[in-house]
């Protein structure tokens, strides 16, 4: 997981919830409660990033902006691949491409378009 380009600022958070959340994410076989279950995993993010920079608020397609100013893509992708390291979870790699293609039109929406992007960012990185 070194390497990954996470910001600084971000390595004291805890995110241990997100990782655990994620382990499961082979326990559920729908794609669309796979969907679900990575928006959990994205709220859990947001959460660990809200407790460790303290004041934070929701912006847009579910990044968080503080008072030591926005986060966004740059910083997501990199604490979302190292939460998909430490989760160490099988054949991830096709649960994101079963979420994208099987999910219709729960994935249609803004946290869905948003997730399914983060995850495809993800699956390039990984692969």
């Amino acid at each position: 997981c070194s390497g990954l380009g996470i910001p600084k600022d971000f390595l004291d958070i805890d995110f241990g919830e997100a990782v655990d959340k994620f382990k499961t994410l082979d326990q559920v076989k729908s794609p669309v409660l796979k969907l679900f279950r990575l928006q959990d995993i994205q709220e859990k993010t947001l959460d660990a990033i809200r407790k460790g920079r303290k004041q934070a608020s929701m912006t847009v397609f579910g990044s968080i902006t503080t008072d030591a100013g926005p986060v966004g893509m740059d910083e997501l992708l990199p604490i979302f691949l190292m939460i998909i390291c430490k989760a160490g979870v099988a054949d991830l790699v096709t649960s994101f491409k079963f979420v994208k293609y099987f999910s219709y039109d729960i994935g249609s929406s803004q946290f869905g378009d948003f997730l399914i992007s983060l995850c495809e960012s993800c699956v390039k990185y990984l692969t």
